[in-house]
């Protein structure tokens, strides 16, 4: 099995860190080389987020699969950033890799998708998805049929936490609607992978529905 070189991982965070503040010979230690060495070689660690805090250090922390699929949508983002104390941060999002899941040196440009949210941070990091991550995931790269399955599920779900918590913010309940191809609805409907994506997204929306109703029926 190939591993990947403390030094590339560190070259590939490095150079993509857009932190206004971040300066590599400051902020960057040994320790963080390896902790995203330990992240990229998780494949259960799905996405990981960066951020520099009051008393000038980096802070990186990851989200593993079962957190995202099975928490609260309010641990889907670490607790800081959902709190609104982190005003910049940035976010590295991995997608499943054949064979086995292994990312090396060879792939991980491609592996690994980042974006740095900066401002109001839901509203800007749910454009940033919206205008750039979503139209890349649904573009066909020519990638097999399971790994683009598997990346646009990821997105999806992400996608349906990022819209939740923006609004949720301003007190408002949406409901995101997968941004698949629906032009030919019929087509649509005996698309397996189209079908699944919904189905996930009903029982978001049931979820959200419920908690909905029950905290207003709280407050009366």
């Amino acid at each position: 099995m190939e591993h990947l070189p403390v030094d590339a991982v560190r070259n590939f965070f490095l150079l993509r860190m857009q932190l206004t503040k971040f300066t590599p010979s400051e902020h960057w230690q040994e320790s963080h080389s390896q902790e995203a060495s330990a992240w990229l070689a998780d494949p259960e660690e799905r996405s990981l987020f960066a951020w520099l805090q009051e008393e000038g250090g980096l802070k990186l922390v990851p989200l593993s699969r079962k957190t995202a699929e099975e928490g609260r949508i309010q641990d889907r983002l670490p607790a800081p950033i959902r709190q609104g104390a982190v005003k910049e941060f940035m976010y590295f999002l991995k997608r499943e890799l054949p064979p086995n899941n292994i990312i090396t040196s060879s792939n991980l440009n491609e592996a690994v998708l980042f974006g740095c949210s900066r401002g109001d941070l839901l509203d800007q990091l749910l454009s940033a998805m919206n205008n750039v991550y979503v139209p890349v995931a649904l573009t066909d790269h020519g990638w097999p049929d399971n790994v683009r399955k598997e990346f646009t599920s990821q997105v999806q779900k992400f996608m349906s936490t990022v819209t939740e918590m923006s609004h949720m913010s301003k007190g408002k309940t949406v409901l995101y609607i997968p941004q698949d191809n629906f032009v030919d609805i019929d087509a649509a409907a005996k698309d397996k992978d189209i079908v699944q994506r919904l189905d996930m997204a009903l029982i978001h929306w049931t979820r959200q529905i419920k908690e909905g109703t029950s905290q207003q029926d709280s407050s009366h």
